[in-house]
């Protein structure tokens, strides 16, 4: 009897080891090793947020669309109706709930298929984290042993916020920060209990109880969470009579305000990569402040826009532009317009293709009153786009570009900025990389230099008459005015005013080009200032940004400072990256700041901006460089400096445009605009 039952006992003994290594080879090898909650943070992929100086979000990076909730930042409202609409005993039993787990089976017993599941939230997270939806019995005991092994490495509430910043939630939205900025237009913790009770039903069906997709049935599953969160204790009967009749409004796209500023945004995005190097903007949830003012961001995008629109209706058109340069005018034929689809159907010169020209892509003709549909005739596309369902996508020139950069001058912080007419059209950012010929923009830099070294008095003056000098190859160059010689005798703000050519070759002739040179390279303008005296007319060539931060110096008594767009980046879980510092200079005296300021002022009084008379503050300078091929207007306003550059990105000749009568208009009307803030 002995020899028997040891006999079984080693039978059953091997049979139970065996047994093991079954399951240990068909369920448990190669279980994933479970982080800490710090290591799943950081390298679980995560929305970097990029925000104006209001906090509003301007714009998103990302691979993966993730805001993770931290651990000791869930809201209260929010905690409650996820656990009331999952597993309200989470917090009180371990990570397998037997009480879930019994009714579960009972249901299933019932129903004869797996009908649900009993899991823990712990259970739930797992699942997110390691393991597919797939309801299988293999999948199952995984699932059980990890989240054993999860909770042995992360605590309760860090466990709830993995399955918080985790869940999908419909619409390509992954975790409840992200669901609550979608649906609703709010931060997790704006979020009320109604709001709270919409986002946590949608956890067991996502599509189906969506309350974009299927609204019934995600207030149906709303009232059922309320319901619970009542049951469980977790409000009161008024909180809960309350939450049931307050209808969260609900929206079916991000807030309209995500991307007012694409080529901010995209300037941001640039720079970043220069600043943090290694750091991937598209995963590591960088939070990035910016300098950007909403308000101001609005009404450089409106001023653009009409500004382009009056332009068009002016008859300032790249067809009639071409036909005056003896160009060859379009390259395309309109053959077609699908008002419903939004886009014209153009057939291409040389290959005779059929293009879509998107409507979006043409915001001139819409500000102008102009029928899209009733455009008819050629056009000039810039280039073709190869769509993924096989069509083809124009990008149409109907005119010239524009680019506006505001500035306020006390820290040189950029608060707008407009890149052109449509960044989906061309992201090519014409405010930063249009490296272009300044015209008289340049006169009162040079009439500072003179007044700073002394090489001129605030109260000389210089003769309007013809000038002569001796150029390379024994030649005579012999510079004109626009509006002539009158062979009288001008003061340095009546020469700046009248933007007197001459004038202004007299006082680089006295101050020397080299000073004014390594002038504009303190600004830093480098490798693009002419050392001759062309530099006089213009010919130096920098950017709109470039061009309103200079002008900054003028704003704050002769004080300079890069300008800058990031202010600060922090990481997701709060840790400074970044912080921008003042590094202001002085690079002009006080009394020359103001001095030539005022000079500029009297440009807008009775000067080549003299339409600008009713803005008492007002200052600046009108630029026309040869041929009318870029126009300026640079200066300032309510206390913030600006800077306007219109122009073709090939530098296509405006016959008769100058910086008064093409780019000032922007100028004065964003003014106009500032003053009423």
């Amino acid at each position: 009897m002995g020899k028997l039952f040891k006999t079984l006992f080693l039978i059953c003994l091997v049979a139970l080891l065996t047994g093991a290594v079954w399951v240990y080879r068909e369920y448990l090898r190669g279980l994933p090793s479970i982080p800490s909650y710090f290591q799943w943070a950081a390298r679980v992929p995560k929305t970097s947020k990029v925000y104006a100086a209001d906090g509003r979000l301007i714009a998103q990076f990302y691979l993966q669309k993730r805001t993770l909730i931290l651990p000791d930042a869930i809201p209260d409202n929010l905690k409650l109706a996820v656990l009331a609409a999952e597993d309200a005993g989470f917090f009180k039993h371990g990570p397998v709930s037997p009480i879930s787990v019994l009714r579960a089976l009972l249901i299933d017993l019932l129903y004869g298929r797996v009908k649900q599941g009993g899991s823990t939230i712990t259970q739930q997270a797992v699942k997110v984290i390691f393991l597919s939806n797939k309801r299988t019995l293999h999948r199952k005991i995984r699932e059980l042993v990890l989240a054993y092994m999860l909770e042995r490495r992360m605590t309760k509430q860090q466990i709830l916020s993995v399955y918080m910043s985790s869940v999908y939630l419909g619409l390509g939205n992954i975790g409840f920060e992200e669901a609550a900025e979608f649906y609703l237009h709010k931060d997790c913790e704006a979020l009320t209990i109604p709001d709270a009770a919409l986002l946590a039903g949608m956890i067991s069906s996502p599509e189906r109880n969506n309350p974009v997709t299927h609204p019934e049935l995600a207030e149906q599953r709303r009232l059922i969470v309320l319901d619970r969160m009542l049951k469980k204790g977790f409000i009161d009967r008024k909180t809960w009579q309350a939450a049931r009749v307050q209808h969260p409004v609900v929206y079916s796209r991000p807030r309209p305000s995500l991307g007012t500023a694409p080529y901010f945004a995209s300037m941001v995005r640039k720079q970043l990569r220069l600043l943090l190097g290694d750091h991937s903007l598209e995963t590591e949830g960088l939070r990035i402040y910016t300098t950007l003012d909403t308000g101001v961001q609005a009404y450089a995008n409106w001023v653009e826009a009409l500004g382009l629109a009056h332009l068009f209706r002016q008859g300032r058109r790249r067809l009639a532009d071409e036909n005056h340069a003896h160009k060859t005018v379009g390259n395309a034929q309109i053959i077609g317009c699908d008002a419903r689809a939004g886009h014209w159907i153009v057939r291409t010169d040389k290959k005779g293709l059929k293009v879509n020209i998107p409507f979006a892509w043409a915001q001139r003709l819409f500000f102008s009153d102009l029928a899209p549909c009733a455009v008819k005739g050629r056009v000039r596309l810039r280039a073709i786009l190869h769509q993924s369902d096989g069509t083809l996508t124009g990008i149409p020139v109907f005119g010239p570009q524009a680019a506006i950069t505001v500035i306020d001058p006390t820290d040189f912080s950029v608060v707008a900025m407009t890149g052109g007419e449509s960044f989906d059209a061309s992201r090519f950012n014409r405010a930063v990389n249009a490296i272009r010929p300044v015209g008289s923009v340049a006169k009162p830099f040079i009439y500072a230099v003179a007044l700073d070294t002394g090489k001129v008095a605030p109260g000389q003056t210089f003769p309007n008459t013809p000038l002569a000098l001796r150029a390379g190859g024994g030649r005579w160059w012999r510079p004109s005015n626009y509006e002539g010689f009158d062979n009288k005798n001008y003061t340095l703000e009546q020469a700046l005013a009248y933007s007197i050519n001459v004038i202004a070759i007299r006082v680089l002739l006295r101050t020397g080009i080299t000073a004014v040179s390594e002038f504009f390279t303190r600004l830093g303008i480098h490798a693009r200032v002419p050392h001759n005296l062309s530099l006089a007319l213009g010919s130096l060539e920098t950017s709109p940004m470039e061009v309103a931060g200079a002008m900054g110096l003028f704003a704050h008594n002769g004080m300079y400072d890069r300008p800058f767009l990031i202010r600060q980046v922090m990481t997701f879980d709060g840790k400074l990256l970044f912080r921008h510092h003042a590094r202001p200079r002085r690079v002009l005296q006080k009394w020359v700041a103001r001095k030539v300021r005022e000079y500029m002022h009297a440009v807008t009084t009775y000067g080549t901006g003299r339409s600008m008379a009713g803005i008492p503050d007002a200052w600046g300078k009108t630029g026309t460089t040869n041929r009318s091929r870029e126009v300026w207007f640079a200066g300032g306003c309510a206390g913030m400096t600006m800077a306007v550059y219109v122009g073709y990105d090939d530098r296509l000749p405006m016959p008769h445009a100058t910086g008064a009568n093409t780019a000032l208009p922007f100028f004065k009307n964003l003014c106009l605009l500032l003053h009423k803030r």
